[in-house]
C-alpha cells in the first residue's frame, strides 16, 4: 500500500511539469526499439493484426478525425491545459492509409476496408513507409482517443476519435510489407 502511495504522490506531483511545459508534455523524439519485440510479444499487445493492401494514403489535419463535439469541447474549454489542446488541434497532422482487408488475425472488423491513422511527426513515432498497392502486415492499437500520441492530459479525452479513425498504428509496432514467414508465426499464434 505504501508503494502504491508513493507511486500516485511522484505521479501528481510530476502533472504541473507536463501540462505546463513549452512543448505540452510531448516527446521530442521517438522512442522505441523495435528489434527486441518478438512477433509473440507484438501479437498479444496489438489490438489488430491485419494483412491488407493499401489503396490510399493522404494526409488529414487533426480536427479531420476527432467528432464535433470534441472540437467544440477544446475551444470552448477555459482550462490552462486546453491551451496545449488548441494548439495541437491547429498545428498537428496525420497519415490515413486505406487498406483493403485480406485477413484478420486478431480483432474485428465487418468491413472490407479500414483506415490505419499514423501521426505524421517522426517525434511521435510515424510510420511513414506505406507504399499504395503494396500488401502489409500491420499491427495495430484500437484507440478512442488520439491524446495518448499527440497531448499529455490528466482526463486523457480532448481528441475522442470519429469512430471510423479508430485504428492507428506507429513504427514501434511490427507494421511492415508482408513477409511469408511472420505470416505462418501469426496463423499459429491466433489459432482457436
Amino acid at each position: 500500500m505504501r508503494n502504491w502511495i508513493l507511486i500516485l504522490t511522484i505521479h501528481l506531483a510530476c502533472i504541473p511539469v507536463f501540462s505546463q511545459s513549452n512543448n505540452c508534455g510531448f516527446k521530442t523524439e521517438c522512442e522505441c526499439d523495435t528489434t527486441k519485440q518478438t512477433i509473440t510479444y507484438s501479437v498479444t499487445y496489438s489490438d489488430i493484426v491485419v494483412q491488407g493492401t493499401i489503396k490510399s494514403v493522404d494526409t488529414l489535419d487533426l480536427s479531420q478525425i476527432i467528432t464535433k463535439e470534441a472540437v467544440l469541447k477544446i475551444k470552448q474549454d477555459t482550462l490552462p491545459r486546453s491551451e496545449c489542446a488548441k494548439s495541437t488541434l491547429k498545428d498537428k497532422k496525420v497519415l490515413r492509409s486505406k487498406i483493403q482487408l485480406e485477413k484478420i488475425y486478431k480483432g474485428q472488423s465487418n468491413q472490407k476496408y479500414i483506415y490505419i491513422i499514423t501521426p505524421i511527426d517522426k517525434k511521435f513515432c510515424s510510420y511513414s513507409d506505406f507504399t499504395i498497392n503494396q500488401e502489409y502486415l500491420i499491427y495495430g492499437t484500437k484507440n478512442k482517443t488520439a491524446d495518448n500520441y499527440f497531448l499529455w492530459t490528466f482526463d486523457q479525452d480532448y481528441f475522442l476519435l470519429k469512430k471510423e479513425y479508430i485504428f492507428w498504428t506507429n513504427k514501434c509496432k511490427r507494421t511492415k510489407l508482408t513477409e511469408l514467414n511472420e505470416l505462418k508465426i501469426i496463423e499459429d499464434l491466433t489459432k482457436t
